[in-house]
């Protein structure tokens, strides 16, 4: 018994030791050695209790061909799950962790489904706090690595479920197979992908994951996603994702945004796949509408047959892509078709960035087809897309081309309108390598030059051949058999011959010919037989080239241009062009003689611009590169000479600007000292230097600039000293001191601090004859500061003891910010503006109220209120005045009111407006007055009274309406000369070539009714009639002025044939131009001796009137036309009063001839008639005419005596002229005109 009870105290004994053991480290290190080996399992004890917190240096498992294996591990047990048969870690650390599942000798067996087994885990084991530092899975034919991993995990049996974890980084790889399916391999290197079988022996569940970077690498194909978040489910061979998001590409540069994946991938057989992506374009220097589109791909079928279905989930255009690939056969076969649906009306400037504005107003039309079908060997692409211009009303765009790397086959790639017979196309061929080389044959068969070209309307034809090479020894282009001809303006446009540039614009060898709009072209170089190289140009007319230009060129050179040297001649003749005026220019030159040196002289006998006219202007260069002088002379206005001495160094250029001196009409500037320049690394230096004037300095403390730069300026002193550099018109005083610090580099934006003060400050603007206008500050000031973000602006002026203009910005640094800007007036007078308002010879009032502006730089929007109170103005040349003006502008984010009162010419106006912002800026306005005494210079007026809606846009200015004429005298033959609307691109000259009118800045639309009430008078010297009616002006948007409507002659007087005859009845009916009315007038004379009234019948149209006379009683036309002219019968003084008949008759059937008309179109003539002076035996014939407006002469030949007639006539105002007589007795008279009534 004590036997029994000793062995079952023993036998206890050894149970409590063996429950005691995990307790321990002892025990530990005991149980873990016993373990390993055991099976399949290898273990390595480091430290501490099973059941407590135990270190593991190494844990692996290996079953058949998968190993894993798991390093310094750090874990501690909850006992609690023990008696559940679970493992249960309170934390879990693995410093790395690996599965290999290597390829058995059964490799073939294994791919067979009914091989694949999973690792069944005899416990269950739970994680609640898991650390991975990093995880390595390998399998045959790709791998999977990731940095930290931190989450949760329980395996039970042989599912692993994740219920979260998150990753650092991560990366798939898988290679490509050997071969493809055919065996045979691709041209391009590609031979197909062998998707090898991946079989994961776990169930692996994880409900969210967070992966910040996974690198993929499938078959050579690399790309990587970022922020990844969402669901996964792996079951044997099948990866299903479920909200899948991320973002596809690099941080830097990522290819889509806002990734959205939903979808499975089986990677076995042929790796079946079915998902959908939704993706928004983030490649950068994407065209506005394609920028962060949303985009759908769904993907269907398997690696062999892959299908994809791209579309476009919103915006414009419509995209749509559909393609087919191949990825397991050699040279990846595919083909794809794609389509662009444009909104109508597109222009392609919101697609394309920095086009040429006429470029990017072309519209694009429905669809942009492309198709694109081949493999890695060769690809073919058509494409076809369609737009439109004013000019070309069908653009469209073919391309067709084959590539096989390197080589492009361009089969076709044309740009024509099928609406009319223009086409431009290439075709031919291009090596995609380096050196790049493109060849092929540039064909026009015909093109239609519109408008909007810049040199003008026309049409030419023909082709040339393109050869162009780059390389890292240059490029170079070549253009041979070049036959261009056609018509442009008018007048021929033919280029023949070949030319060509190299890399530092070198010539290379050419002959080349030419004549395109008025202007000639010869070039020649490269002569085999060692004739100089030529060039030769001439300008027929500047104005051709140069929108308000005009002139004469000519330009010669001869040489060796291919080695850079030639020599230069050139003249000018009568350059304009805007302000500037050149009667007379001159070129020579020598570039790159024998010698190295270089010369030109350009030399300007005289040159006026804004008024001030410069002489003997010149400019000169003289030396080599090495060493060589530019010297800029003049007299005149501005007279001295600017000398800079300069030298070409090693990698920069260095110079001097000698002291100089310029003298101006307002006094000399001088440059004391000789000032340093330097160009070096793209930056350029100026030593510091000061402009002294006796009244000014300028200064320059410093000054570089280039890709990084640094200015600072300072200038003071009285403004007067400018005068001198002013148009002649314009004289200022004051007192000015400003200075400007400016820095930026490459990698920082600029800074600025600039201010500027005026004390007292006068602008007088000149208008002749004693007349001038002045406006006075007190002070004005602005500042200008930005640091690193936005501009900041301050400013006011300040006038009679307050700021009168107050200024308060920010502007933001770029096109993308916002504006917050304000604006102040306190009384401001609108003389102030007077200088500048030349249209006015006086203007006047007071302003105030606040503006203020804010919202994006492209869109701003001005908000505030502004009053003009007492305003008045009066327009050069016109003493109509505008008085007693008080308006109100009322600003809110969507638009405005305007409201107003006043008198023009005495009568009452009424102004009332709307404005609105969208779409476009829209003013709408009311215009309506009464009894508004209106006076036409010289001395016609007008009474009036109107109702006018107007309506103002960007382009166009709508007028519509009715303006009533009360009463009120034309004196026509006074004046001035009326037009007829012209087309927006039509510019008016003289006869010397100067523009009188240019370019309106928008179109007129008119609708306007003008009721004439029967009190209104035409005057003139052969004319006194009052009048009366309706007339309808139309007019359309750049279209000619439409009159409709009749006129009514009321009464009045006619002097026609020497004769003052009464206007008995008349009408003037206008059916569409102003210039040609139907005319039906008719005026008589009584002859109270014989009872005779007589009188003429004029109808027809203004062009082409006819002339009847009648008579009461009747009788023949000889006997009534004696009655008109001499008041008795043809039987009545015969002789020479018969003769004097004769002579007036047949002088008015002269005068309505064509020849006549002819004459009075010419230059400078107007009103050129023959007829007849004097009585009975004084009789002579005459002809008279107007040259220009002011000279009148006339010839007069005597019929009964030998005397001849001269008069000549000065009129220096429209009632006084100088008058000089030859005849028998020469007299000199100065007349006066003027009436009494």
């Amino acid at each position: 018994m004590k036997r029994s009870l000793l062995v079952l105290g023993l036998i206890v004994l050894v149970l409590c030791a063996l429950v005691a053991l995990p307790f321990t480290a002892a025990g530990s290190r005991w149980l873990i050695g016993y373990l390993d080996g055991l099976g399949p399992l290898r273990v390595s004890y480091a430290s501490g209790s099973l059941l407590g917190e135990l270190q593991l240096d190494e844990l692996a498992v290996d079953v058949g061909d998968v190993q894993v294996r798991l390093e310094n591990i750090e874990f501690s047990l909850d006992r609690s799950c023990l008696w559940r048969s679970e493992f249960c870690f309170r934390y879990l650390r693995v410093a790395s962790l690996s599965v290999d599942v290597a390829e058995g000798e059964d490799a073939a067996e294994v791919d067979e489904p009914g091989a694949d087994s999973y690792i069944e885990m005899p416990y269950a084991l739970v994680g609640r706090d898991v650390a991975v530092g990093s995880l390595r899975v390998t399998w045959p034919g790709g791998s999977w690595e990731q940095g930290a991993l931190r989450g949760s995990a329980t395996w039970r049996g042989a599912l692993l479920q994740v219920p979260g974890a998150s990753l650092e980084s991560a990366r798939l790889w898988v290679e490509a197979g050997e071969e493809s399916q055919s065996g045979v391999a691709a041209q391009a290197g590609y031979e197909g992908f062998d998707p090898p079988r991946v079989f994961l022996p776990l169930k692996l569940d994880v409900d969210e994951v967070a992966l910040a970077r996974l690198e993929l690498d499938l078959a050579g194909w690399r790309e990587q996603v970022t922020g990844i978040a969402g669901a996964a489910r792996w079951r044997g061979t099948k990866l299903t994702v479920a909200e899948l998001t991320g973002q596809f590409g690099a941080d830097n540069a990522p290819l889509l945004r806002d990734l959205y994946i939903d979808g499975s991938l089986d990677f076995d057989q042929q790796w079946p796949l079915a998902m959908t992506i939704d993706a928004a374009l983030a490649v950068q220097g994407l065209p506005p509408m394609l920028a962060e589109r949303p985009l759908r791909l769904a993907v269907t079928g398997d690696f062999q047959d892959l299908r994809g279905e791209l579309r476009s989930t919103a915006g414009e255009p419509g995209l749509a892509v559909d393609a087919q690939v191949s990825i397991l056969s050699a040279g990846l076969p595919f083909s794809a078709s794609g389509s662009a649906r444009w909104p109508e009306s597109t222009a392609l400037g919101a697609v394309v960035d920095g086009l040429p504005e006429r470029l990017a107003q072309m519209q694009l039309t429905a669809p942009l087809a492309v198709t694109v079908t081949g493999d890695l060997d060769a690809q073919t692409l058509s494409m076809e897309a369609r737009g439109q211009l004013p000019a070309y009303p069908d653009l469209r765009l073919l391309a067709d081309a084959t590539l096989r790397a390197p080589v492009l086959e361009i089969r076709e790639l044309s740009l024509r309108d099928a609406a009319g017979d223009s086409t431009v196309s290439f075709a031919g061929g291009a090596r995609i390598e380096t050196p790049f080389t493109l060849t092929g044959t540039l064909s026009v068969p015909s093109l239609t030059l519109p408008e909007l070209a810049a040199l003008g309307t026309g049409q030419v034809a023909g082709q040339a051949r393109l050869d162009l090479s780059t390389g890292e020894a240059g490029w170079q282009g070549r253009l041979t058999a070049v036959d261009l001809h056609g018509e442009i303006n008018g007048m021929p446009a033919v280029l023949r011959g070949e030319a060509g540039l190299a890399s530092g614009l070198q010539l290379l060898p050419a002959d080349l010919r030419g004549e395109l709009n008025g202007a000639q072209l010869r070039l020649v170089a490269g002569d085999p037989d060692g004739a100089p190289d030529a060039l030769d140009l001439v300008v027929d007319d500047f104005g051709r080239w140069v929108s308000g230009g005009r002139g004469h060129l000519e330009v010669q050179a001869r040489g060796d241009f291919m080695r850079g040297r030639a020599k230069l001649a050139g003249t000018a003749s009568e350059i304009h062009l805007g302000e500037l005026r050149l009667p007379a220019a001159s070129l020579d030159g020598d570039l790159g003689a024998a010698d190295g040196r270089l010369q030109l002289d350009f030399q300007v006998p005289e040159l006026v611009y804004a008024g001030r006219r410069l002489q003997e202007v010149s400019l000169a260069l003289d030396g080599s590169t090495a060493d060589h002088t530019l010297r800029l002379a003049s007299t005149g206005a501005v007279s001295g000479a600017l000398e800079v001495r300069g030298a070409a160094r090693e990698g920069g250029w260095d110079a001097t600007l000698a002291p100089t001196q310029l003298s101006t009409n307002s006094g000399a500037w001088s440059l004391p000292e000789p000032v340093a320049i330097a160009w070096r690394d793209e930056q350029l230096e100026v030593a510091p230097h000061c402009w002294q004037h006796p009244d000014f300095e300028l200064c320059a403390r410093r000054i570089q600039a280039g890709v990084a730069g640094d200015v600072q300026l300072q200038l003071s002193g009285q403004v007067a000293a400018f005068n001198g550099l002013l148009p002649p018109d314009m004289r200022v005083a004051g007192e000015l001191g400003a200075q400007l610090q400016a820095s930026w580099s490459a990698d920082s934006p600029l800074r600025l601090n600039a201010e500027l003060g005026a004390q007292q400050t006068d602008i007088t603007r000149l208008y002749g004859m004693g007349e001038s206008v002045t406006v006075h500050w007190d002070a004005a000031r602005l500042s200008a500061v930005r640091e690193s973000g936005p501009l900041d602006l301050r400013g006011a002026i300040e006038r009679d003891g307050r700021d009168v203009l107050t200024l308060r910005a920010t502007l933001p640094a770029g096109a993308d910010g916002d504006i917050d800007a304000d604006l102040r007036l306190d009384r401001l007078q609108l003389a102030t503006f007077s200088p500048w308002a030349t249209l006015f010879s006086e203007l006047g009032g007071e302003l105030s109220g606040t503006l203020e502006v804010s919202g994006a730089v492209r869109a701003p929007v001005l908000t505030g209120r502004a009053q003009l109170a007492r305003g008045h103005a009066l327009i050069e040349g016109n003493p109509t005045a505008l008085t007693d003006l008080d308006l109100e502008l009322a600003l809110q984010a969507d638009g405005g009111t305007l409201h107003g009162r006043g008198l023009l010419g005495g009568g009452e106006l009424r102004i009332d407006g709307r404005i609105t912002r969208q779409p476009d800026y829209r003013l709408d306005m009311t215009l309506a007055g009464e009894k508004q005494q209106l006076l036409v210079p010289p001395s016609s007026e007008l009474r009036v009274s109107e109702k006018l809606q107007l309506s103002l846009t960007r382009d166009l200015l709508d007028v519509r309406g009715e303006v009533t004429v009360l009463d009120g005298i034309l004196r026509h033959e006074e004046l001035p000369e009326g037009s007829v609307a012209l087309s927006r691109d039509v510019v008016q000259v003289d006869p010397a070539g100067n523009p009188i009118r240019e370019e309106r800045p928008f179109d007129i639309r008119a609708d306007l009714w003008i009721h004439i009430d029967n009190r209104f008078e035409v005057r003139g010297s052969n004319l006194l009639a009052t009048l009366g009616g309706d007339l309808h002006l139309v007019q359309a948007d750049d279209a000619p002025l439409q009159v409709f409507g009749g006129l009514s002659l009321l009464g009045g007087e006619l002097r026609a044939y020497r004769q003052q005859l009464e206007i008995k009845r008349g009408t003037v009916d206008f059916s569409g131009p102003p210039q040609n009315p139907q005319l039906d007038v008719s005026a008589e004379r009584h002859v109270r001796s014989d009872n005779v009234t007589v009188g003429a019948h004029l109808y027809g149209t203004l062009d082409e009137p006819e002339l009847e006379i009648y008579s009461d009683p009747p009788m023949s036309q000889g006997e009534a036309m004696s009655y008109l002219v001499r008041g008795r019968g043809l039987d009545t003084g015969a002789g020479a009063d018969g003769a004097a008949l004769a002579l007036a008759v047949g002088a008015d059937v002269v005068n309505q001839s064509g020849v006549v008309r002819e004459l009075n179109r010419l230059p400078l003539l107007n009103n050129v008639a023959f007829g007849s002076s004097g009585e009975e035996d004084d009789t002579a014939a005459t002809l008279s005419g107007y040259i220009g407006d002011r000279i009148y002469l006339s010839y007069g030949i005597g019929l009964y005596e030998p005397i001849n007639e001269f008069t000549a006539r000065l009129y220096l105002q429209s009632r006084l002229w100088l008058e000089v007589v030859s005849r028998l007795e020469n007299s000199v008279d100065l007349y006066y005109s003027f009436e009494i009534d």
